[in-house]
């Protein structure tokens, strides 16, 4: 995964190029904690990005409520074939998700400081990948197996 950020002080662009997936979501995150907390829009450009899976989405829904928390715009673009048809998935199963935000484009998002409207609290961060564990079989299994 290549990442390219481009930051002109109001506005940051984020491109991923490769596939979006467990594996990569933490980079992908990392790249917007890098970022200045003044910018007012963010735009994801995923047009070199072919692939995302269920990672993918989270990363989605993490960045809107970042966004709204910051009181940036959203903005997603570029949008590849088999994510628009993830998202179209995730819009069946999931209505709630209003997956459709990230179909037109543009997230709505509230003013720095807007009277009466409590903020949303930003999402946990992504937890580093860490090697697995080896697998144990357990001796009750393991005396079972040598029997037979």
């Amino acid at each position: 995964m290549r990442i390219t950020t481009q930051n002109d002080g109001v506005t940051a662009v984020i491109r991923p190029r490769g596939e979006i997936d467990f594996e990569t979501l933490p980079e992908l995150l990392t790249a917007t904690r890098r970022l200045p907390p003044n910018l007012s829009q963010l735009i994801w450009n995923l047009q070199e990005a072919p692939f995302m899976d269920a990672a993918g989405l989270h990363l989605l829904i993490h960045q809107r409520l970042e966004c709204l928390v910051m009181g940036r715009k959203l903005t997603v673009t570029g949008l590849q074939q088999q994510p628009v048809r993830m998202l179209n998935l995730a819009r069946e199963l999931f209505p709630a998700g209003d997956w459709d935000d990230f179909l037109k484009g543009d997230m709505p998002t509230l003013p720095p400081e807007h009277p009466g409207v409590r903020r949303p609290t930003p999402p946990p961060p992504v937890p580093e990948r860490s090697s697995p564990r080896p697998f144990r079989v357990p001796d009750a299994l393991q005396d079972s197996a040598e029997e037979a």
